[in-house]
């Protein structure tokens, strides 16, 4: 019998919304404490380690913004299965663990999309209009797959918030942010319409704003 000691783990950063894939090998997680998994954006993911029965997995969830502890049992570790990860507050995958190969298989279904993850929270009763989210959510993630999602800063990894009647999207790194209202077909036909969206002020017209304030205050001074 075959024993795979390297597993890949996916799912969905809290912050920027990215799903990822992450190898981790049962003997690097031996002697040490725990390993920390950050998303390419920085945010912490998860973090693993060892246990006495088994790997135990902590995942930050995106949807319901809770940590959520799942234990692998040494037998299922080493075995070529794909297991799915859950948020145990509304039963919705968040992600999986298992080979490599069959975890992106599985993701590329998409299994875990943003979409889902909405529709776990509706079954909570958070969503207001959800069909209207659903849709603009499938439209973000298809500008974000093609590069067509970004802040005027430069950065092309922004954050995903779902509230009741709006998605906003955040830059962390200059803090601008953008609102989508979510509650009305108008809205979702204006963002189908969209081709590209780039939020916070042109680089430019952010260092005027900069120098008309360091005027203000050389021009008080005086």
């Amino acid at each position: 019998m075959v024993y795979y000691t390297q597993k890949t783990i996916a799912a969905r950063c809290p912050s920027c919304g990215k799903m990822e894939f992450h190898r981790v090998n049962m003997f690097e997680l031996a002697g040490r404490e725990e390993m920390q998994i950050c998303c390419s954006c920085g945010k912490e993911k998860m973090i693993t380690g060892l246990g006495e029965s088994g790997v135990w997995i902590v995942v930050n969830c995106l949807l319901c913004e809770e940590e959520h502890l799942t234990i692998i049992p040494f037998s299922d570790y080493l075995r070529q299965e794909v297991r799915p990860i859950y948020c145990t507050s509304t039963g919705a995958e968040i992600g999986f663990y298992g080979q490599e190969d069959e975890v992106i298989a599985e993701a590329g279904k998409g299994r875990v999309s943003l979409e889902s993850l909405a529709a776990a929270a509706q079954r909570e009763k958070f969503l207001q209009v959800p069909e209207i989210v659903y849709g603009i959510l499938r439209k973000l993630e298809d500008l974000a797959d093609r590069k067509r999602l970004a802040c005027e800063c430069g950065n092309k990894t922004l954050q995903v918030k779902v509230g009741e009647t709006a998605i906003r999207l955040y830059c962390p790194k200059c803090g601008q942010y953008t609102t989508i209202q979510a509650v009305s077909d108008d809205d979702l036909r204006r963002i189908q319409e969209i081709e590209s969206i780039c939020i916070g002020e042109p680089r430019e017209e952010r260092k005027l704003s900069k120098r008309r304030k360091v005027n203000k205050g050389q021009t008080k001074r005086s």
